[in-house]
């Protein structure tokens, strides 16, 4: 039994969760992992742990690490599905959205340095698929926040993905990309029967399009025997153009680009 014990447990798992820099807070969620799922929700909800530990789980998804923290999304999610449901789950799962993955685009910084930034929240991306399902299109569209007297807009998710791909594709960048195709992939078969990827197939069809063509032209260029990149990457485009074509069947003819 932990409930006796929780006097001794907590307030060190509390100061590493609350520490200014991220590495010592991700060794903290690594210590709730340990016990968290040990200790029964009600009593967690009755001590008021379930708001006090997701807050800060959540914040700590909201530094938006570098190096990433992995552990921390899963741990966050298996503390909702612990303590919450209806309409403060949704609250909750939106809030690791907004805060972790739509604001981390919009935050991460630039060049190399902010590239394992982006490729976690693709990986985010990913799972947040799993839970939230269709939801997630509720984030395909413009984004707004208020912010004092203004409004924040912040990168929505198509657009986010589909950014980086623009640029001229390389062996130092093929995790990147890779992660982004990966969550785009997702997102559409998440989505496909909303219908609503159909308003973004113009601007799919154009990244991916353009990348097709620059691995393509990559490829003439070097003649080298390292192809597995490229090979893995249009393999990625492929299953993009094939779920666009099922989608969106005007746009079947682009999938030759990567044939």
């Amino acid at each position: 039994m932990l409930e006796p014990k929780i006097g001794l447990i907590l307030p060190p798992t509390l100061t590493l969760m609350d520490d200014f820099e991220p590495g010592w807070r991700g060794r903290g969620c690594r210590v709730l992992e340990v016990w968290a799922d040990r200790f029964p929700a009600e009593i967690m909800k009755r001590m008021g742990l379930d708001r006090l530990l997701l807050d800060s789980t959540i914040h700590t998804l909201s530094l938006h690490a570098n190096p990433p923290l992995p552990h921390v999304l899963p741990l966050a999610l298996g503390l909702i599905s612990k303590t919450t449901q209806g309409a403060k789950r949704a609250d909750r799962l939106s809030e690791i959205m907004d805060k972790s993955v739509v604001r981390g685009w919009t935050y991460a910084p630039p060049g190399v340095e902010g590239r394992p930034v982006l490729i976690n929240i693709a990986h985010q991306l990913d799972l947040m698929c799993g839970v939230l399902g269709t939801g997630i299109v509720r984030w395909l569209k413009v984004y707004f926040l208020p912010c004092l007297e203004s409004m924040l807009t912040f990168k929505i998710i198509i657009p986010s993905l589909l950014g980086p791909l623009q640029y001229t594709p390389s062996p130092a960048v093929e995790q990147h990309f890779s992660a982004n195709l990966t969550a785009l992939v997702l997102v559409m078969k998440t989505i496909a029967s909303t219908g609503r990827i159909s308003r973004w197939r113009g601007q799919i069809t154009h990244v991916c399009g353009i990348l097709a063509v620059n691995l393509r032209d990559r490829g003439m260029e070097e003649r080298t025997a390292d192809t597995a990149w490229r090979s893995r990457l249009q393999a990625q485009l492929k299953d993009v153009f094939t779920l666009l074509g099922e989608q969106c069947p005007e746009t079947h003819k682009v999938s030759n680009l990567v044939n």
